[in-house]
């Protein structure tokens, strides 16, 4: 009953998500993305994926929604929505993450990049954090928001590193 309820309310809010239209062009974009890893997915990873993303190892452009991956998941530019993968996600570029990312191993946000919500994983890496970042190493550049961890920095913070919990608002 419990794990049904869940499911049920990450499925409501994947599409509460996919509701708000997406950047790019209809013709961009896809529903919903399946596959074992590039270049094998359908479609390519040129579209961006508003609705749900199925994956062993998955690579788009954006995706707004749900995104579930065996291994993990990679995203370009943006990612809105639920991404939960066995090992890591990871997002390129000039990225904007908004929600929760959840991983095995590692969230790792590279290059100039915003996340907006709640990083899960032993290991959390972001540009600006404006949110909380739950694991044993979280690493921002810019803190907006808690750390809670064995070890948390904040490079732009007054202290740089800090044991179990760093805050700056």
């Amino acid at each position: 009953m419990v794990i049904r309820n869940f499911i049920t309310g990450i499925l409501l809010a994947a599409g509460l998500i996919c509701y708000f239209p997406a950047g790019a062009t209809d013709s961009d974009n896809s529903p919903i993305e399946v596959g074992i890893f590039p270049p094998l997915q359908l479609p390519g990873t040129g579209f961006g994926i508003t609705g749900i993303r199925l994956n062993v190892v998955g690579y788009t452009r954006e995706a707004r929604g749900l995104d579930l991956a065996v291994i993990g998941n990679a995203t370009d530019l943006m990612f809105k929505g639920l991404a939960i993968s066995g090992l890591f996600n990871y997002n390129s570029n000039a990225s904007y993450i908004y929600g929760l990312q959840f991983a095995g191993l590692a969230n790792l946000n590279m290059g100039q990049n915003e996340v907006y919500g709640l990083q899960i994983a032993l290991y959390n890496s972001a540009g600006t954090v404006h949110g909380l970042q739950l694991g044993l190493i979280n690493v921002a550049r810019v803190l907006r928001g808690v750390q809670i961890g064995l070890f948390n920095i904040n490079r732009a913070g007054p202290f740089h590193a800090s044991p179990i919990i760093n805050a700056a608002f």
